[in-house]
């Protein structure tokens, strides 16, 4: 049952969601806390990517370092774009096309 102090303490680990992303399988996405879809326009194509995706713990997968050669010599483009995609629907900031035709 929550209680205010489970919560604070889990307020305190960065939220995140599980989604299946075709050709990277299995992976933790980012949900946005205020702010955060700001910070994160700041960064480039490349650095997002490394920020959005989180493991089973919410921590990063990929530092800093890992961005040139592991997000972008290794994973497809359209991979990459498929994070972003998911991570924007997961977040509720992306319409599904399912949606706008039933409106």
């Amino acid at each position: 049952m929550l209680t205010k102090a489970s919560y604070i303490q889990d307020s305190e680990k960065q939220p995140f969601t599980v989604a299946t992303i075709e050709g990277l399988g299995e992976v933790g996405l980012i949900l946005f806390r205020d702010g955060q879809l700001a910070e994160l326009k700041e960064l480039e194509r490349l650095a997002q990517i490394a920020n959005i995706i989180r493991d089973n713990k919410g921590e990063r997968v990929f530092s800093d370092e890992d961005i040139k050669v592991h997000i972008g010599e290794k994973m497809p483009p359209v991979v990459r774009d498929r994070v972003v995609q998911k991570t924007l629907e997961v977040n509720g900031l992306k319409i599904v096309q399912e949606e706008v035709k039933k409106n």
